[in-house]
C-alpha cells in the first residue's frame, strides 16, 4: 500500500522548467559549437530530471543511448585535435547526440510540459 504524505504547498514547476529550459538552451550552444562532451553532459542532466516522468521502456531507451553515446563520447581524441582544441565530432556521434535530444523532447511533450493550458495558472492545482 503507498504511503501516503501530506503534499506541500509549494511547487517547483517554474524552477523545473526553467532548468530544463537552461539545458535544452545549452544543448544548441554545444552542437553549434560541436561540442560532444558538454551536449552529452546536458542531455544527461535533461534525462536524470525527466527519468520520473518517464516510463520503463523509455529509461530502457534512455540507457541505450547513454551507454552508446558514451562509448563514443570518450573515445581519445587525435593528437592535432587535443593540441589545437578543435572541436570535431564524426558524424555518426553528431546523428547519436541529435536522436538522443529528439527522443528527449518528445517524452517532454507526452509528459505534458509544452502543453498550452488557457486557464489561469494561478489556480493551477
Amino acid at each position: 500500500m503507498a504511503e501516503h504524505r501530506e503534499q506541500s504547498e509549494f511547487n517547483y514547476a517554474v524552477s523545473f522548467l526553467n532548468r530544463i529550459n537552461f539545458l535544452f538552451w545549452e544543448c544548441g550552444n554545444c552542437s553549434r559549437e560541436m561540442n560532444a562532451h558538454g551536449w552529452f553532459s546536458a542531455l544527461a542532466t535533461i534525462r536524470r530530471e525527466m527519468s520520473d516522468d518517464m516510463s520503463d521502456t523509455e529509461l530502457i531507451a534512455s540507457n541505450v543511448f547513454m551507454n552508446d553515446i558514451n562509448a563514443k563520447v570518450n573515445q581519445p581524441r587525435p593528437r592535432n585535435q587535443a593540441l589545437s582544441g578543435m572541436q570535431e565530432i564524426s558524424s555518426d556521434l553528431y546523428n547519436n547526440l541529435d536522436s538522443f535530444e529528439i527522443f528527449l523532447r518528445k517524452i517532454i511533450k507526452k509528459a505534458g510540459y509544452k502543453t498550452k493550458v488557457k486557464d489561469d495558472p494561478r489556480f493551477a492545482q
